[in-house]
Protein backbone atom coordinates (compact mmCIF):
# COMPACT_ATOMS: atom_id res chain seq x y z
CA UNK A 1 0.00 0.00 0.00
CA UNK A 2 1.52 3.37 -0.89
CA UNK A 3 0.29 6.26 1.07
CA UNK A 4 0.25 10.02 0.13
CA UNK A 5 0.65 13.06 2.58
CA UNK A 6 -2.52 14.94 2.95
CA UNK A 7 -1.81 17.09 5.39
CA UNK A 8 -0.73 17.96 9.26
CA UNK A 9 -2.16 17.47 12.81
CA UNK A 10 -1.88 20.61 14.53
CA UNK A 11 -3.34 20.83 18.20
CA UNK A 12 -5.91 19.54 20.50
CA UNK A 13 -9.53 20.96 21.22
CA UNK A 14 -10.72 19.02 24.14
CA UNK A 15 -10.20 16.87 26.85
CA UNK A 16 -11.95 14.63 25.37
CA UNK A 17 -9.15 14.00 22.71
CA UNK A 18 -10.60 15.78 19.59
CA UNK A 19 -7.77 17.55 17.34
CA UNK A 20 -7.37 19.67 14.83
CA UNK A 21 -6.12 18.63 11.20
CA UNK A 22 -4.88 20.92 8.67
CA UNK A 23 -5.13 19.62 5.23
CA UNK A 24 -3.22 20.40 2.39
CA UNK A 25 -4.89 22.31 -0.32
CA UNK A 26 -4.98 19.28 -2.77
CA UNK A 27 -7.06 17.03 -0.55
CA UNK A 28 -8.82 19.77 1.45
CA UNK A 29 -12.07 18.55 -0.93
CA UNK A 30 -11.69 14.39 0.42
CA UNK A 31 -11.08 15.48 3.85
CA UNK A 32 -14.88 15.00 4.77
CA UNK A 33 -14.68 11.26 3.58
CA UNK A 34 -11.38 10.32 5.21
CA UNK A 35 -12.49 7.02 7.62
CA UNK A 36 -9.15 6.77 9.22
CA UNK A 37 -5.94 8.46 9.36
CA UNK A 38 -2.56 6.68 9.13
CA UNK A 39 -0.47 8.96 11.13
CA UNK A 40 3.95 9.60 11.09
CA UNK A 41 5.77 11.07 14.11
CA UNK A 42 9.26 12.22 12.83
CA UNK A 43 9.30 10.32 9.98
CA UNK A 44 7.94 6.68 11.36
CA UNK A 45 5.06 5.46 11.25
CA UNK A 46 3.24 6.22 14.95
CA UNK A 47 0.09 4.73 14.40
CA UNK A 48 -3.57 4.99 12.45
CA UNK A 49 -6.49 6.22 14.21
CA UNK A 50 -10.58 5.61 13.34
CA UNK A 51 -12.75 8.84 12.69
CA UNK A 52 -15.84 8.89 13.98
CA UNK A 53 -16.52 12.80 12.81
CA UNK A 54 -14.56 15.28 10.91
CA UNK A 55 -15.86 18.96 10.41
CA UNK A 56 -14.75 22.41 9.49
CA UNK A 57 -13.17 24.16 12.50
CA UNK A 58 -12.08 27.76 12.17
CA UNK A 59 -9.76 27.04 8.93
CA UNK A 60 -8.89 23.44 9.85
CA UNK A 61 -10.80 20.24 10.46
CA UNK A 62 -12.34 19.40 13.95
CA UNK A 63 -11.45 15.19 14.74
CA UNK A 64 -13.10 13.22 17.02
CA UNK A 65 -11.68 10.00 17.08
CA UNK A 66 -13.09 6.97 19.50
CA UNK A 67 -9.29 5.79 19.61
CA UNK A 68 -7.69 9.07 20.86
CA UNK A 69 -10.06 9.85 24.13
CA UNK A 70 -7.69 12.14 26.31
CA UNK A 71 -6.26 15.26 25.57
CA UNK A 72 -2.96 13.73 26.34
CA UNK A 73 -3.56 11.47 23.64
CA UNK A 74 -4.58 13.89 21.39
CA UNK A 75 -1.07 15.87 22.99
CA UNK A 76 0.96 13.58 20.91
CA UNK A 77 -0.21 13.66 17.63
CA UNK A 78 0.40 17.54 17.60
CA UNK A 79 3.00 18.50 14.67
CA UNK A 80 2.30 14.64 13.46
CA UNK A 81 2.06 14.28 9.61
CA UNK A 82 -0.72 12.46 8.06
CA UNK A 83 -0.71 10.14 5.38
CA UNK A 84 -3.55 8.42 3.47
CA UNK A 85 -3.91 5.27 0.96
CA UNK A 86 -3.10 6.61 -2.25
CA UNK A 87 -5.55 4.21 -4.22
CA UNK A 88 -8.21 5.36 -1.61
CA UNK A 89 -8.14 9.10 -3.27
CA UNK A 90 -9.99 10.01 -6.04
CA UNK A 91 -9.31 8.80 -9.51
CA UNK A 92 -9.35 12.35 -11.73
CA UNK A 93 -10.14 10.62 -15.49
CA UNK A 94 -9.70 6.64 -15.63
CA UNK A 95 -6.08 5.43 -15.61
CA UNK A 96 -5.10 8.98 -14.02
CA UNK A 97 -5.33 9.85 -9.81
CA UNK A 98 -5.47 12.85 -8.21
CA UNK A 99 -1.60 12.58 -7.31
CA UNK A 100 -0.79 12.78 -11.35
CA UNK A 101 -2.37 15.72 -12.08
CA UNK A 102 -2.55 17.83 -8.71
CA UNK A 103 0.58 20.85 -9.26
CA UNK A 104 -0.23 20.31 -12.93
CA UNK A 105 0.79 23.40 -14.67
CA UNK A 106 -2.00 24.63 -16.88
CA UNK A 107 -1.41 26.61 -20.21
CA UNK A 108 -2.77 28.24 -22.84
CA UNK A 109 -2.61 27.11 -26.81
CA UNK A 110 0.09 29.36 -27.14
CA UNK A 111 2.06 27.94 -23.85
CA UNK A 112 1.54 31.03 -21.94
CA UNK A 113 1.09 29.91 -18.53
CA UNK A 114 -2.63 29.98 -16.79
CA UNK A 115 -1.93 28.94 -13.75
CA UNK A 116 -1.31 25.61 -11.61
CA UNK A 117 -4.16 22.89 -10.86
CA UNK A 118 -4.68 23.28 -7.37
CA UNK A 119 -7.72 21.55 -6.39
CA UNK A 120 -10.76 20.33 -8.47
CA UNK A 121 -15.19 19.93 -7.63
CA UNK A 122 -16.99 16.72 -8.60
CA UNK A 123 -19.95 17.96 -11.02
CA UNK A 124 -23.00 16.51 -12.33
CA UNK A 125 -21.56 17.07 -16.11
CA UNK A 126 -18.09 17.37 -15.70
CA UNK A 127 -15.58 17.30 -12.90
CA UNK A 128 -14.17 21.20 -12.58
CA UNK A 129 -10.48 21.58 -12.07
CA UNK A 130 -9.49 24.77 -9.93
CA UNK A 131 -6.44 26.58 -11.09
CA UNK A 132 -4.52 29.15 -9.40
CA UNK A 133 -2.81 32.12 -11.65
CA UNK A 134 0.79 33.32 -10.15
CA UNK A 135 -0.72 36.71 -9.04
CA UNK A 136 -3.33 34.65 -6.61
CA UNK A 137 -6.40 34.63 -8.64
CA UNK A 138 -8.47 31.47 -9.40
CA UNK A 139 -10.00 30.30 -12.54
CA UNK A 140 -12.60 27.01 -12.94
CA UNK A 141 -12.33 24.98 -16.20
CA UNK A 142 -14.19 22.33 -17.19
CA UNK A 143 -12.64 18.81 -17.24
CA UNK A 144 -13.67 18.36 -21.12
CA UNK A 145 -12.31 17.68 -24.33
CA UNK A 146 -13.46 21.55 -25.65
CA UNK A 147 -11.66 22.91 -22.46
CA UNK A 148 -9.25 20.82 -21.53
CA UNK A 149 -7.50 19.57 -24.73
CA UNK A 150 -4.67 17.43 -23.79
CA UNK A 151 -1.91 16.44 -20.87
CA UNK A 152 1.05 15.49 -20.91
CA UNK A 153 1.63 13.19 -17.95
CA UNK A 154 5.50 13.10 -17.54
CA UNK A 155 5.70 16.62 -17.82
CA UNK A 156 2.66 17.27 -15.41
CA UNK A 157 1.10 20.15 -17.99
CA UNK A 158 -2.32 20.21 -18.98
CA UNK A 159 -3.16 22.74 -22.34
CA UNK A 160 -6.28 24.29 -22.11
CA UNK A 161 -8.71 26.37 -24.23
CA UNK A 162 -8.57 29.89 -22.52
CA UNK A 163 -12.28 30.43 -23.62
CA UNK A 164 -13.19 27.70 -20.74
CA UNK A 165 -11.94 29.63 -17.80
CA UNK A 166 -14.54 31.43 -15.39
CA UNK A 167 -12.92 33.72 -12.80
CA UNK A 168 -14.11 32.33 -9.24
CA UNK A 169 -15.08 35.50 -7.88
CA UNK A 170 -17.28 35.51 -10.84
CA UNK A 171 -19.78 32.86 -9.23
Amino acid sequence: MKLTLIGKITGTHSLKGNFLFLPDPLYESEVKSLDYMVIYKGGELFRSVKIRSISPHKGRYLVDSPSVDSVEDAITLKGCDVYYPEEALPDVDPGLSWKDVKGSRMIDEEGVLVGTLVDYMDSPAADIFIIEAPMGDRYLIADNEAHVLSFDKANKVFVINKEGLIAENEI
